[in-house]
């Protein structure tokens, strides 16, 4: 092809050996292939460079020291010169018209900074169910979503984003910050939807694989939603509208975290959590029903957890 390429996949991988191959041949099978595949392998220690090396020549592989996802995408966009940049974890894959049904969106919406779609949320063995993975609003198959939408929660999910170069290198790249590890792609849409609308598609066009989670992922992830949110207070100084999208989605943040702790945790890790989301709504029969789950939650630590 000449000329500029259009649509760049960036694919950051980390002991990813299992999966990579089927995520690379769902973005070589795509309608509409992608100018530039570029799959950056985060320093892993298993055998991403020789799955890579079975595709070279339809590929750009890059090897980093590890240093998370969002390091290893923004070094993917930085050697991707595309004027749309998709982005693929190596465990997921996309459904075969996925760039072409989001490019030919974004191309007729030029007023949108970026677009996600729906997805499907599957298993180790690749069974599972589509999920539209959005919130309560118009039913139409194509809208937006604004900053407000966003702050009260992120009902985006990486594997099915695309983004303008522009609106991209406007708002700036993904946070590397390591307490950011999981939640940077929050934080980047937030950034973006302060320049303009993110459309959506809600047809499933990729499919999400899902793993086994950790407490210790679960505390990390809400700890790194609240530095998000943080980091979002202090750089709008959101009026009452945006400030109260920010409480509710704290709110559900600790509800969550506290329902976890008290199902899965002990009563040492799940009364601190349920008093936060207490704090948070005193009003909420909802709060007070998590404090007693966390009161009635094991004494002893499970092994592991």
């Amino acid at each position: 092809m000449t000329g500029e390429p259009m649509v760049a996949a960036i694919v950051p991988a980390f002991r990813s050996e299992a999966w990579l191959a089927a995520a690379i041949d769902s973005v070589l099978a795509q309608t509409r292939v992608p100018d530039e595949v570029i799959v950056v392998d985060d320093g892993s220690p298993d055998g991403v460079g020789r799955v890579c090396a079975r595709y070279a020549g339809r590929i750009v592989y890059a090897r980093r020291p590890n240093a998370g996802p969002g390091a290893a995408r923004n070094f993917g966009i930085r050697l991707s010169s595309a004027r749309y940049l998709a982005f693929l974890d190596a465990d997921d894959s996309w459904d075969p018209t996925k760039v072409e049904r989001q490019l030919a969106f974004m191309e007729a919406r030029p007023e949108l900074v970026a677009s996600c779609t729906g997805l499907r949320r599957v298993d180790e063995a690749g069974a599972g169910q589509d999920e539209a993975d959005r919130p309560a609003g118009p039913g139409d198959a194509e809208h937006t979503l604004d900053l407000q939408t966003l702050l009260a929660g992120n009902p985006i999910s990486t594997l099915t984003v695309m983004v303008r170069r522009e609106a991209l290198e406007e708002a700036g790249l993904f946070d590397e910050d390591p307490d950011l590890v999981a939640v940077e792609d929050y934080d980047l849409w937030l950034r973006l939807a302060a320049h303009g609308p993110i459309g959506r598609l809600d047809e499933c066009l990729a499919s999400y694989r899902v793993h086994g989670a950790s407490l210790s992922g679960a505390r990390r992830f809400a700890a790194g939603v609240e530095k998000v949110l943080a980091k979002a207070e202090a750089r709008l100084r959101p009026d009452a509208g945006r400030a109260e999208a920010i409480r509710r989605h704290r709110i559900d943040l600790a509800r969550n975290l506290a329902w976890e702790l008290g199902e899965h945790g002990t009563r040492r890790e799940a009364i601190p959590a349920s008093l936060r989301a207490l704090s948070l709504s005193p009003f909420s029969w909802a709060s007070w029903r998590l404090l007693a789950k966390a009161l009635l939650a094991p004494s002893r630590a499970r092994a592991g957890a």
